[in-house]
């Protein structure tokens, strides 16, 4: 039997492998990556944007050898034969200390007090010489580039303050603009805007023209002048094209083609985050995945794992889980801090502290006892203690675009078989099983004998397992 993986990354462990669906990805129908590659655990690799699957097969798809010999690794290496390297690699800052987001802590009200507030407890954790992203709620309005002075009175004196903290300013934004204001005029009247307004999260808010080069000219000045108060780069959130699907059917089309410039964009400049993509494969792009719930199913913590491997073979090499815990911000406010669930949050943490990166948001020591912290503490010293080898898969991803985590047939180099949802392998040499389940039941991993147990077990996880 063969099976097929790729395409889209969203919703990985519930669909894939494929069975008797069809895929479309001429239209990015998810708010997550997309990529039209598609590998076989028997080789194959597959271009399209369209297909049948009836059963496991695809329809109209004969493999042109003997099917049984090759694996997920070869098809693969086929999806990158004659691929360039990447134009430079990610900083390595991504991966060195976890990502900080202030977003589960304080929401929309981004005062620059609080701000610091939050990275002084990071830093009290022993949270350091990481990326700070200052999330939604920073400007007056959707679209204003430019600081709530009621807020945010000095932010170069800010940014300044967060790196003496050891932090890294990253800015949230979005490529919408909040309707009923001079700017939206201003702007409908150069065209830079639809009169329309689509429906998003926060509400209605006018898409920005992006497929109009004079209006991304426009955005890059504006984030350029960001840039000169002290940030690093951007957290480019927004812009999924299924928006348009919701409005206007007809104009997803144009949807698709501003996603795609949105993306571009954050290309540009070295420090970056995209949460939604198509054709975003083998770029120095920072990949997050979509919002979790706070919870063990297959919308919360079941979901990292398949969803983190799907990245990485469809070429979103440098990916990033969603915020520990998951980033679904009211599960965590102050009063209904007793819906927490501790170990829910602490089986996020272990499932994500060896991915290429991973994101603190609520504060951990808010919500953990101090042996829950001692064990937080550990697994960061267990990444910083396998750090060599992540900066190496971190450079190879850039030269020789080899992912940095990979399923356990990959790294094993298994012919055949359904791929393995429930660990990954950081590297071919290290086997990482996290704790998946609340009733902490989790299968054996058969491993061949020159793989040892370097970390973990049932009660703090995740297991660890190195190559002798």
């Amino acid at each position: 039997m063969t099976y097929w993986y790729g395409g889209r990354v969203q919703g990985a462990g519930r669909t894939q492998p494929y069975r008797d669906c069809y895929v479309d990805l001429r239209y990015t129908a998810s708010c997550n990556q997309e990529s039209p590659y598609f590998l076989s655990s028997d080789g194959d690799f597959l271009q399209a944007d369209c297909l049948r699957f009836i059963g496991f097969e695809i329809e109209g798809w004969q493999a042109s050898r003997d099917r049984g010999r090759l694996g997920i690794r070869d098809a693969y290496q086929s999806a990158i034969s004659g691929r360039q390297a990447m134009p430079r690699s990610l900083p390595f800052d991504f991966a060195a200390a976890p990502i900080c987001n202030d977003w589960i802590e304080l929401n929309y009200e981004q005062d620059e007090n609080a701000i610091l507030s939050y990275a002084e407890s990071l830093r009290d954790m022993g949270i350091e010489g990481s990326v700070f992203m200052i999330d939604d709620g920073w400007q007056p309005f959707y679209g204003e580039f430019s600081y709530d002075r009621a807020l945010i009175q000095n932010p170069r004196q800010l940014f300044k303050n967060l790196r003496k903290l050891g932090f890294l300013p990253m800015l949230w934004i979005c490529p919408y603009v909040s309707p009923d204001q001079k700017l939206y005029r201003d702007l409908l009247a150069k065209s830079f805007v639809d009169a329309e307004p689509i429906s998003w999260w926060n509400g209605y808010s006018a898409p920005l023209c992006l497929e109009n080069e004079e209006v991304v000219s426009e955005l890059r000045k504006q984030l350029d002048r960001l840039m000169e108060d002290g940030a690093v780069g951007f957290k480019f959130d927004g812009g999924d094209s299924y928006f348009y699907r919701y409005s206007d059917p007809s104009r997803q089309e144009v949807g698709q083609r501003r996603l795609d410039a949105w993306v571009d964009l954050a290309s540009e400049y070295t420090y970056n985050e995209v949460r939604v993509s198509r054709n975003a494969a083998f770029r120095p792009i920072l990949s997050r995945l979509c919002d979790k719930s706070h919870s063990w199913g297959d919308q919360g913590l079941a979901s990292l794992i398949a969803d983190s491997l799907i990245q990485s073979m469809t070429g979103h090499l440098y990916s990033c889980p969603d915020m520990v815990g998951g980033g679904e911000y009211m599960s965590f406010q102050s009063h209904r801090l007793d819906s927490v669930d501790r170990k829910l949050f602490m089986r996020f943490l272990e499932a994500s502290v060896l991915m290429p990166s991973f994101q603190i948001s609520a504060l951990p020591s808010r919500i953990l006892d101090a042996d829950a912290m001692q064990h937080f503490h550990n697994l960061l010293a267990l990444r910083k203690s396998l750090m060599p080898e992540l900066k190496q898969l971190w450079e190879r991803a850039a030269t020789h675009l080899e992912p940095i985590i990979r399923p356990l047939e990959y790294a094993l180099d298994i012919k055949g078989g359904r791929l393995s949802m429930d660990c990954f392998a950081l590297g071919d040499d290290i086997i990482v099983q996290p704790i998946l389940s609340e009733d902490n039941s989790i299968r054996r991993l058969e491993l061949p004998d020159q793989f040892e147990l370097i970390f973990g077990d049932i009660e703090k996880g995740p297991f660890v397992y190195r190559r002798k």
